[in-house]
């Protein structure tokens, strides 16, 4: 498997002199297989040499595919400029996250309208289609291919892509779900870290998301983004043969970004993982021993058409006034209803009546422990954890309880005060998610939810 960097840099381009060695355009990696598929991982300003490129190589394959970890403006303002996309000799399928409003054809035509640019995707030569995902699992001839939501305020999508038995992930604007987590520290998982962990475990190249120090969190904490020692810490804990930094902030010169390679060196501590910063042009070639397994199922959720997702979903807010606020406006803006409970008997009442996909609810909520209330709220309307998601707001970091709200079935943490754009995009997740059956890894050490 071959991988190239046509674009590294997060949130918006920045070439210049202080940017030449790691470059300054937004991400697209190029990724060939030893079969001859071409995936082509996000669609930023990156895309414009990678176009031309395919266009100058006379044996270049004349069928590409896509793949969007989110529509942020930086992952897909390539696209336009994406050269063989103009040419009737191609033809492309392009793949990216589903949540509840338009699909991915229609939001990536939404930038090349005709009030923000002359050119608009109808002019397309080559023949392109759309495939809109969620967290599953998917074949490209030879290639397989598992999604997983990350964390962001907005709806991405992780990649890890297994071909020639050699395994690549990709998972950038990612943040870990526990600020302790992402300072170092080594608290109980959560059902999420959990499966994440699983979800790079064993890459040979891992390319993730370092667009912050420790030092930097604090200031950033609800943007969306690692610390470069949380990737670091992560691909040592699963054995990563490789862990590329990558969506260099805007903000960073080559100095500073070598400055953060070496921090991740120091921090490696002879662990055998090679760290390096992800840079314009650089290649890679991922060898691998030959794998024989049986052909992956073709879920649903790579079907052009759209979906089936549950769009007029039922949200209980039982939290304080701010915190409710922003949750109501994050629910409202998706085209789904809220329910205020008044109380912990109205909460379990309205649970029981309407079965919503997401619940919730303060820490401390009506006299009550939140845990208390999951646990009888599991009771009253099932046990199966994504029927519904339950999300607890903590007030201060100190609330949050990670090892108790495991057992107790708490699906998921917010920190408040949090964006709106973040507490809509972890709801989206876990309705979606729900939708889908998701269930979460089994606790630890055959342990028992009590």
């Amino acid at each position: 498997m071959q991988v190239r960097f046509w674009g590294t840099r997060g949130s918006i381009p920045k070439p210049g002199p202080q940017t030449v060695r790691y470059g300054g355009n937004t991400p697209c990696v190029e990724v060939r297989t030893g079969s001859g598929v071409l995936i082509v991982l996000d669609c930023g300003s990156g895309a414009h040499a990678l176009g031309h490129a395919l266009l100058a190589e006379p044996n270049a394959p004349r069928h590409g595919h896509v793949l969007i970890t989110h529509t942020h403006w930086d992952h897909i303002q390539g696209l336009p400029f994406l050269g063989p996309l103009f040419d009737a000799r191609f033809e492309w399928d392009i793949y990216g996250p589903r949540g509840f409003g338009p699909s991915i054809r229609e939001t990536l035509a939404g930038q090349m309208q005709y009030s923000y640019s002359p050119i608009t995707a109808g002019q397309f030569a080559a023949k392109v289609r759309y495939h809109d995902l969620l967290e599953g699992s998917f074949e490209i001839g030879d290639v397989r291919i598992r999604t997983y939501y990350l964390n962001h305020p907005g709806l991405v999508l992780g990649y890890r892509i297994e071909a020639d038995g050699a395994t690549l992930v990709y998972a950038t604007d990612h943040e870990p779900h526990s600020p302790a987590l992402a300072r170092g520290d080594q608290p109980p998982l959560s059902a999420d870290e959990r499966q994440y962990a699983a979800f790079v475990e064993a890459a040979d190249l891992l390319i993730h998301d370092a667009q912050f120090t420790v030092e930097d969190y604090d200031r950033y904490i609800g943007w969306g983004h690692s610390p470069v020692e949380f990737a670091v810490d992560l691909a040592t804990s699963g054995r990563v043969r490789q862990l590329a930094l990558f969506h260099h902030g805007p903000m960073r010169d080559d100095d500073s970004v070598d400055a953060l390679v070496e921090l991740a060196r120091q921090r490696m501590n002879g662990s055998g993982v090679d760290v390096f910063g992800a840079a314009e042009g650089m290649q890679i070639e991922l060898h691998g021993a030959p794998v024989v397994r049986a052909p992956a199922r073709v879920a649903a959720n790579v079907e052009a058409r759209p979906l089936s997702v549950p769009t007029d979903r039922v949200v209980l807010l039982a939290t304080d006034p701010q915190p409710a606020r922003s949750l109501a406006a994050a629910v409202q803006a998706d085209g789904g209803r809220s329910l205020d409970a008044a109380d912990a008997d109205a909460l379990l009442r309205l649970a029981a009546r309407h079965k919503p996909s997401v619940v919730a609810v303060q820490r401390q909520f009506a006299g009550h422990d939140a845990l208390e209330l999951c646990r009888t709220l599991r009771e009253t309307v099932g046990q199966d954890l994504t029927d519904p998601a339950i999300i607890v707001v903590a007030s201060r970091e100190q609330e949050i309880d990670i090892a108790a709200g495991v057992h107790a079935g708490v699906t998921d943490w917010l920190l408040w005060p949090f964006k709106e754009t973040y507490a809509r995009a972890r709801m989206q997740l876990w309705a979606l998610r729900g939708a889908c059956g998701w269930s979460p890894l089994p606790l630890p050490s055959g342990e028992t939810r009590r």
